[in-house]
């Protein structure tokens, strides 16, 4: 019988007694194809990898729980108070283990100097919110700084270190806070910072901000690339409009404390859209707020500490979210002076009277430790000291809740 030869796939000739398809030309053995074998093993660990995060999200959201670390005192300590009938009493500290305090920054890179500072309260206990609001011009003494203004201090901690050094916000913002805890006498568990960019993103990332913009505001600072311009009027402000009216100050009477009271007007849509939008039904969207809050903000919070306050926040932590009726704001109680130049007061027992009710973790006052070196006061300013040494009760302070707010909004022409 003769041989039939064939052309094999390389062109070679090959005779049907010699052949063995699964030898090729070379001598080597043909590899089986394993991508059929391969493919349940790849899906394996991707589903195990899902599986892990899964868990791993569950029990940040079930376990996980923010350190509140004290500086100024802790549990156990002993403190000495004069109580209403003149008798000096000595009594244990105790700390409100689920209040929280954050000092928020928002720096405006043109001219380097924090325009927006404040501080924030978180009481979990009881799901309420109060927001200090810090005047940009409030007189300040900071070591050997020239520069008097409270919203100069953030960027004199920034210039003790070299350029390039790593985390070089963080450390000037530990400063900052450090300095705020010892002199305000409030304890600050986390501080966060952001460029305007950043504080873009997050407006972004839950949708927008829907609220009535009280007034037409155009503003024009080219040195600056600052372009304000909105209409008055109910819209969504994205992260770009928001940025324009947060910064705006030039159109009210009382500049930076309108800007501030314009402020609140924001954060109390912002809180609202928060709460409203964030659910059970939509932990992803949690997640992904607070990643993107993570990546937007230079902070000393991690995305889990983000994901335990949020859930409590929006109400996935057992309790009722927080509630418009529950959240306070307040500019810090001053008054403007002259003193080379424009500055702020802040009115002393107002202050403390706010800290105590709002900001207080401790279960003793503050007022025997508050502004111990008087940072916050001039040596020579007469103006000044009348207004940081008056009374409270002679001091009006506007405290407003998030739901007054809400539905009359505040004057700030």
């Amino acid at each position: 019988m003769s041989r039939k030869n064939n052309l094999d796939t390389y062109g070679d000739i090959y005779s049907d007694e010699n052949y063995d398809p699964s030898i090729n030309r070379r001598g080597k053995k043909k590899k089986k194809k394993s991508g059929v074998r391969a493919l349940p093993v790849v899906l394996c660990i991707i589903f195990s990898i899902v599986v892990a995060a899964v868990c791993y999200g569950v029990w940040v959201i079930k376990f996980h729980k923010a350190d509140q670390s004290t500086s100024l005192m802790g549990d156990g300590a002993k403190v000495t108070e004069t109580d209403e009938y003149g008798n000096v009493i000595e009594k244990d500290v105790i700390v409100n283990e689920n209040s929280y305090n954050f000092l928020v920054v928002a720096r405006d890179q043109a001219s380097g100097l924090t325009d927006v500072m404040m501080i924030v309260n978180y009481n979990i206990d009881d799901q309420s919110v109060a927001i200090m609001q810090l005047p940009r011009d409030t007189y300040v003494e900071v070591e050997d700084h020239s520069y008097h203004k409270l919203n100069g201090v953030f960027s004199y901690f920034y210039n003790q270190y070299e350029y390039g050094t790593k985390d070089r916000e963080l450390k000037a913002l530990d400063n900052f806070a450090d300095f705020l805890t010892e002199n305000l006498y409030i304890e600050i568990h986390y501080s966060a910072y952001m460029d305007l960019d950043g504080f873009g993103d997050i407006v972004d990332a839950v949708g927008g901000v829907e609220m009535y913009v009280p007034q037409n505001m155009y503003y024009e600072d080219r040195n600056q690339g600052l372009y304000i311009n909105l209409r008055e009027g109910w819209q969504t402000l994205d992260g770009d409009k928001a940025e324009q009216f947060v910064r705006y100050r030039s159109g009210y009477a009382t500049a930076d404390i309108g800007r501030q009271d314009a402020q609140k007007i924001f954060m109390t849509a912002f809180i609202d859209k928060v709460t409203g939008s964030l659910n059970l039904n939509n932990l992803d969207k949690l997640t992904n707020l607070a990643t993107t809050v993570s990546d937007s903000i230079r902070t000393n919070l991690s995305v889990n500490d983000i994901v335990y306050f949020g859930k409590y926040f929006v109400g996935l932590g057992g309790k009722e979210k927080v509630n418009l009726k529950n959240v306070v704001m307040v500019t810090m109680p001053g008054r403007a002076f002259s003193y080379y130049g424009s500055y702020y007061s802040m009115n002393k027992e107002s202050v403390v009277n706010i800290i105590d009710e709002y900001f207080n973790i401790y279960n003793f006052s503050v007022k025997g430790y508050f502004d111990k070196n008087t940072v916050f006061l001039p040596d020579d300013s007469d103006d000044a000291s009348a207004i940081y040494n008056k009374p409270a009760e002679e001091f009006k302070t506007n405290i407003y809740n998030a739901d007054e707010i809400d539905q009359d909004g505040i004057a700030i022409h």
